[in-house]
């Protein structure tokens, strides 16, 4: 897959720019390939009727190394892990189109991301919750952000690198962590 066709500017490109995830969306129509060097998402529309890829956009991921990313389980949203900038982005999905719209950045809440797992929530219970809270939508984020940078404020000090097995915890810990602000 040529993730980087349109944006190449230099002979030597290859030696600078690197996949480093991909993931088909769960309704089958588009496949995102991270670009490392180029710091950008590449969404592919694929062909229902012969598999061939169509090259839709280009999208940064507003970090440096992008070193994972995945699909929300309802296909709504990408969220992905710039592990040399410290940051988290949250991408708005265009289910028609494939195209990603950046929603929300989350900073040096974590070092080093470079993992993203989704637990098994009831998101139409989560949506529910959120349009309650609508109006508090700011209030919300600024909570989840709040309680994530107090309980790693000790780990973003000592910048030590967790194990696959503790971020996978920490992931967890924080999908407990925001179901239980939205149900507020």
């Amino acid at each position: 897959i040529n993730t980087d066709k349109d944006m190449a500017e230099e002979a030597d490109i290859w030696k600078k720019n690197y996949v480093a995830e991909i993931a088909l969306s769960k309704d089958g129509k588009f496949i995102y390939c991270s670009n490392r060097g180029y710091d950008t998402l590449a969404v592919f529309k694929v062909s229902q009727s012969d598999g061939t890829l169509k090259p839709i956009s280009y999208v940064s991921t507003y970090g440096k190394t992008p070193r994972h990313f995945s699909i929300t389980p309802d296909n709504k949203y990408l969220i992905g892990a710039n592990q040399d900038s410290n940051n988290i982005i949250i991408f708005k999905r265009d289910l028609e189109s494939g195209k990603l719209t950046m929603i929300n950045k989350y900073e040096n809440i974590i070092s080093a991301p470079n993992y993203v797992l989704f637990t098994p929530f009831n998101i139409a219970q989560i949506e529910k919750n959120q349009n309650s809270v609508n109006n508090n939508k700011e209030n919300v984020n600024n909570i989840i952000h709040q309680k994530l940078s107090n309980s790693l404020k000790s780990s973003k000090q000592r910048r030590t690198r967790y194990s696959p097995t503790i971020l996978m915890l920490f992931c967890l810990i924080l999908g407990v962590l925001c179901k239980m602000l939205l149900s507020v």
